[in-house]
């Protein structure tokens, strides 16, 4: 990675969190008139699958294929599984086993449903993405070594652009 791997590390977690914030907005919707709108569920459907695509680009796979996966972007100071499960998943209450399924369920929905689409096996429910949000929460305090949580704050007024954008919208039509 050239230049500072803090930048895009940090714009990974940012625009994550954004893309998140603006599916769970939309979602609120999910069964009313608003979603007879194609163009409402496009935005929630294409703001989710960016999401996990960009949460993906951080914790998915660690291979050499993949220089911004936590492990090997250079910005965290976690080495190895343990020292993830101690300053990441611990401080938040996370059992190593929940976290690994649902990072194989998030990578599974990566890789099947929004990278590629099996023939065979293409439906499957959208993951769950309330532990990976608090993994980016508390990834970004570690890996940006911030004491506060201004990703939190970036998700909630996401949340609430959306919600105001969304209301507009109703008002006006």
């Amino acid at each position: 990675m050239q230049g500072d791997p803090r930048v895009i590390i940090n714009y990974l977690h940012v625009n994550t969190a954004r893309c998140l914030g603006t599916y769970r907005a939309l979602m609120v919707y999910q069964d009313t008139e608003l979603f007879q709108n194609n163009f409402w569920r496009i935005c929630a459907n294409s703001a989710h699958d960016s999401g996990v695509v960009q949460w993906c680009s951080l914790f998915g796979s660690n291979g050499e294929d993949n220089p911004t996966h936590w492990s090997r972007s250079g910005v965290s100071n976690i080495s190895n599984r343990d020292e993830f499960i101690s300053k990441v998943l611990s401080p938040i209450a996370i059992p190593f086993d929940q976290w690994q399924q649902q990072h194989s369920a998030l990578l599974e929905y990566r890789n099947k449903n929004i990278a590629h689409i099996e023939l065979d096996d293409w439906y499957r429910a959208i993951p769950s993405f309330d532990m990976a949000i608090k993994v980016l929460f508390q990834s970004y305090i570690v890996f940006m070594n911030s004491t506060d949580h201004n990703l939190r704050n970036e998700y909630d007024r996401t949340i609430e652009r959306a919600n105001s954008t969304i209301s507009q919208f109703i008002r006006n039509n």
